[in-house]
């Protein structure tokens, strides 16, 4: 009988040594679902912001592609070493746009001139015609 007693009580300790055990494995599944939740929520993220930035890519190569289109440039643009473009093609777009954009500064101040003497003339013509009414 006391043989007995000691084998339950055995068996009981056992018993509770491996519920013990298998709280604490079930806490640590837990942690580890949790981390892996906010893993998965931040890969979302990521793979949201690359799509945005990719978005934004896109239309910036569309513009740029439009743009050259637009200029007239017939240059091939080709890729010297991964990643590095050929600058020369984008050069010359760019004095393009340039010699347009300088041609429409020096209308526009030649019109500011011609506006500023409209306005001489007016304000000299009308001291004039006060001096005379006067």
């Amino acid at each position: 009988m006391a043989e007995m007693e000691s084998l339950n009580q055995n068996l009981i300790a056992k018993e509770r040594k491996s519920n013990d055990e298998l709280q604490e494995v079930c806490k640590k599944l837990m942690d580890k679902e949790e981390d892996l939740e906010q893993m998965e929520a931040t890969i979302q993220s990521l793979i949201v912001k690359e799509r945005a930035s990719d978005d934004k890519l896109q239309g910036v190569r569309e513009e740029l592609i439009n743009c050259l289109e637009k200029f007239g440039s017939s240059d091939f643009i080709g890729i010297k070493r991964m990643g590095d473009l050929e600058l020369k093609p984008f050069n010359r777009a760019a004095k393009i746009v340039t010699r347009k954009q300088e041609r429409e500064l020096q209308s526009c101040a030649q019109f500011g001139r011609i506006a500023s003497g409209i306005q001489a003339g007016i304000l000299l013509r009308l001291s004039w015609e006060k001096k005379e009414i006067m």
